[in-house]
């Protein structure tokens, strides 16, 4: 994985495991899309940067009394459509320390994210989500 690649997950990871709202989508274009399939059928889906905030800012706000909650994406491939957009497939694991002090899995996605090359780097455009059983 290149170095902005990297950067970019590294950002997105740290923005969501701060629990900051703002900071996490705009890690997505404007116009960005994003559906979650979840294990007991329902499907939640984000047409654009606006209503992604709408919905993570509660559900952030909620967290701030769980700090150890983070999150961490696992690439497990990349492939390239041009030299500025990538489909980018891996997992989403959602963690939480539990009361060892060792970091647990919660929660388990697999991911598919098309990203754009901007002149900052990379922005989500679309991700799909599906959640996974954790055994």
């Amino acid at each position: 994985m290149d170095n902005l690649l990297s950067t970019f997950f590294d950002s997105y990871d740290a923005a969501w495991s701060s629990h900051d709202a703002r900071a996490f989508t705009n890690h997505f274009l404007d116009n960005a899309s994003s559906q979650f399939f979840t294990l007991d059928g329902k499907k939640i889906e984000m047409n654009n940067r606006d209503e992604m905030l709408a919905s993570y800012t509660p559900s952030f706000e909620s967290l701030q009394s769980k700090p150890t909650v983070g999150h961490l994406t696992k690439i497990n491939r990349t492939q390239n459509f041009s030299t500025d957009v990538l489909l980018v497939d891996g997992d989403a694991f959602i963690t939480e320390k539990n009361a060892d002090g060792e970091t647990v899995t919660v929660r388990k996605w697999a991911v598919s994210f098309l990203l754009t090359k901007v002149e900052s780097g990379w922005k989500i455009f679309s991700l799909r989500a599906s959640d996974r059983p954790l055994t």
